[in-house]
């Protein structure tokens, strides 16, 4: 994306420039064709630059994602369209929940990163955990770990014969993160470190395999 100064200078060099008879193609430039482009370029030069916001980094609150966390109360801070990582991790510290999120060294705003929200439940602390582009990582996290307390009982304390049940975490892998015809390995791999393939579910950024293993 170019920068504002950059769109300026690329306009005032059209200003001053004879075009081209031929286009990129070797076909003949349009009269309109010169017009148009000046046009784009100086809407954006004077549109709004968090308008533009690449979704890679956001989660805009027309999504399906978006209208999660819309639902489960979370605020936006920072852009009125969308939910960015910090101020999802401000929702957070608003609840006293921890938050951890691991990006591999070399990667970039689209590499899958594993997030992890904990919270503190009636058994003790629960772990909630999803592994997508950072943003939607902790967003997804954040989101399982609201439905938890959302569903915490309120029933009176229940008898001391009673077991109580077993705190869970969960772990989500894209299935665009795993290399082809690796899915049946992967699923083998984190089964024999204890986790449970529990479901393949859709989301915005395609298929994802969820796993649970209690804690």
């Amino acid at each position: 994306m170019l920068s504002r100064n950059e769109l300026w200078l690329v306009l005032h060099a059209l200003a001053g420039a004879t075009p081209p008879a031929l286009r990129w193609d070797g076909n003949p430039l349009e009269p309109w064709e010169l017009g148009e482009l000046q046009r784009k370029l100086r809407a954006a030069l004077q549109g709004d630059a968090s308008d533009a916001a690449d979704s890679a980094f956001v989660t805009p609150i027309d999504s399906e994602l978006g209208a999660e966390l819309l639902g489960a109360g979370f605020d936006r801070r920072a852009l009125s369209h969308a939910f960015d990582l910090g101020s999802l991790v401000a929702d957070c510290a608003d609840r006293g929940w921890g938050v951890r999120l691991e990006l591999p060294r070399g990667g970039n705003a689209r590499t899958p990163a594993n997030a992890t929200v904990s919270v503190r439940g009636a058994d003790g602390e629960l772990e909630f955990s999803a592994l997508e582009r950072p943003v939607v990582a902790v967003a997804r996290a954040m989101l399982a770990a609201a439905a938890s307390v959302a569903i915490a009982p309120t029933a009176p304390e229940l008898p001391a014969t009673t077991i109580p049940a077993p705190a869970y975490e969960e772990y989500a892998i894209a299935s665009a993160s795993i290399q082809r015809g690796k899915e049946e390995q992967t699923i083998t791999r984190m089964t024999e470190q204890g986790w449970e393939l529990v479901r393949e579910e859709q989301t915005d950024d395609g298929s994802r395999y969820v796993f649970r293993r209690t804690t």
